[in-house]
């Protein structure tokens, strides 16, 4: 049984991944809006690859990196919306959204 839950909102951003059974990796954005940094709460160290594209949908990062339970991705973005994309090594997806200053 898959299980699929989360929440969106421009306070704290939390979202679930879908996964099977009860073993349930979340991520959620430390805050939102961010300045120069993206930082990525999790419950789980996992290797994962992290994408930011904008409202036109152009890729504007994308890097393979370790999360741990806090992880900082230094970004340089221009003020606006973007989507930022996780999938860790096992192909679970966290997708929300978040407002850059």
């Amino acid at each position: 049984r898959w299980i699929c839950s989360g929440a969106l909102g421009l306070g704290d951003i939390v979202a679930d991944l879908c996964v099977s059974g009860n073993d349930r990796m979340t991520f959620q954005l430390e805050k939102n809006p961010i300045d120069n940094e993206l930082v990525l709460l999790s419950n789980r160290n996992t290797y994962a690859n992290i994408s930011i594209v904008d409202v036109t949908g152009k890729m504007v990062f994308n890097s393979t990196t370790s999360l741990g339970s806090r992880t900082s991705i230094p970004v340089k973005l221009t003020s606006g919306f973007y989507i930022v994309n996780v999938r860790a090594e096992n192909n679970e997806i966290f997708t929300t959204k978040f407002l850059a200053n």
